[in-house]
């Protein structure tokens, strides 16, 4: 259940919080396409009905619309509830919420501890033990629908509610401590640089067995890394070698018969090919992906170098910029047409095109490029798309 009735009117905006976009894309649909892989059904508490999720009306506070959200379950065993305005949820803090859940506790609550110092009435506070109370919260379905039933006073949240009428203890899993309510609307553009760097990466390897994927820009670096550990895993990979790759220039590739593709071409110089091996074909292979009604996923090697411009690689940088935002406009329609695209977007790496860059760097200022690959192959069985996961060491 994603609670989404708030009116908002510390942010100041005409638009309700949830459904306002953070880049490009409404802020409650961070959380659903978070939670909702591990749940039977998303119900959406709001104004009006939002996609084709099943919604039920606001009510005139958050006890209110809580009731009229389990009220349109399907009598499920456990509901978790969340606040649309959370948008920095992760899946380990779903899985931990459901995991405390199965294992018998009937309320879960997310909390982090508060590390600032802390300060009641002007006075300074001992922190220890203290913490802040976020969602996703969990509860065993029928206690949480009963309590809010017969509920006769008005709580902050329904943790509060089971802990002081029923004297039910939540069990407390960590959140996530850059996971504040977004409130107001300076919150809204520290969100959007913090969401740059924290999309969810894929914790586990797919079954390739037997896939047939095509490398592009095999012949050196991460991708010929890529190629390996692709037959390691029993993947059938065709690498067509053809120098710097240019499909802005060449007839497109046909993808008939491939499960995936990976996109590893790059280069930085001669100066006339970079935007044309870095972007334009990527471009080209998303137009032809389209136009030949095929099916899969794509991964794009992108780069850090996209989020800020570095002297010295002027185009490469624009160059990784521009493909990002080609991701981010076109994901969502090529989802529709199960083309599902990503980008792996590592810091510097240890492979000789890095090197002859940047010479010669401290190796713990690179990344190894089989971590850099093992990232890659992982986007290349999912439903997820529009993800661009930046590797930094210590990230």
């Amino acid at each position: 259940m994603i609670l989404a009735g708030g009116v908002g009117r510390r942010f100041g905006s005409a638009i309700p919080k949830p459904f306002i976009k953070l880049n490009g894309k409404p802020v409650i649909q961070y959380s659903i396409d978070v939670i909702e892989p591990f749940v039977d059904e998303v119900i959406v508490v709001a104004a009006a009905p939002y996609g084709r999720y099943k919604h039920a009306p606001a009510g005139n506070n958050r006890q209110e619309s809580t009731l009229n959200g389990l009220l349109k379950c399907d009598n499920p065993r456990f509901v978790i509830v969340h606040d649309a305005v959370r948008p920095l949820i992760t899946e380990r803090n779903i899985k931990e919420v459901i995991d405390a859940l199965e294992n018998g506790a009937i309320c879960v609550s997310s909390a982090v501890p508060i590390v600032d110092g802390f300060i009641d009435h002007g006075v300074p506070q001992t922190k220890d033990s203290k913490m802040l109370a976020q969602t996703p919260e969990g509860f065993d379905y029928l206690t949480l629908l009963t309590a809010l039933e017969q509920a006769e006073y008005l709580y902050q949240d329904c943790p509060s509610l089971l802990y002081e009428e029923y004297g039910i203890y939540p069990t407390i899993v960590e959140g996530v401590h850059m996971n504040s309510k977004l409130t107001f609307s300076r919150d809204l553009e520290n969100a959007e640089g913090v969401l740059r760097f924290t999309e969810q990466k894929l914790l586990s390897r797919p079954n390739l067995r037997g896939k047939r994927i095509l490398v592009l820009g095999g012949s050196g670096g991460i991708g010929s890394i890529c190629i390996q550990l692709l037959r390691s895993m029993g993947a059938n990979v065709d690498a067509p070698v053809r120098g710097q790759l240019d499909l802005s220039r060449q007839p497109r590739f046909l993808l008939e018969g491939y499960d995936g593709v990976i996109y590893a071409a790059g280069t930085f110089r001669p100066e006339r090919e970079i935007m044309g091996v870095n972007t334009l074909s990527c471009y080209e292979l998303l137009r032809a992906a389209r136009d030949q009604n095929w099916k899969g996923n794509i991964v794009f090697l992108s780069s850090t170098a996209a989020t800020f411009g570095r002297a010295g690689s002027t185009l490469y940088s624009a160059s990784k910029a521009a493909l990002n935002s080609i991701i981010e406009s076109e994901h969502a329609g090529l989802a529709e047409l199960d083309i599902f695209i990503n980008a792996v977007a590592p810091a510097k790496v240890n492979t000789p095109m890095a090197r002859a860059m940047h010479g010669q760097l401290p190796p713990g200022e690179l990344l190894n490029p089989e971590f850099v690959a093992d990232h890659v192959v992982r986007f290349l069985d999912t439903e997820k798309h529009g993800q661009i996961v930046y590797l930094r060491n210590g990230m």
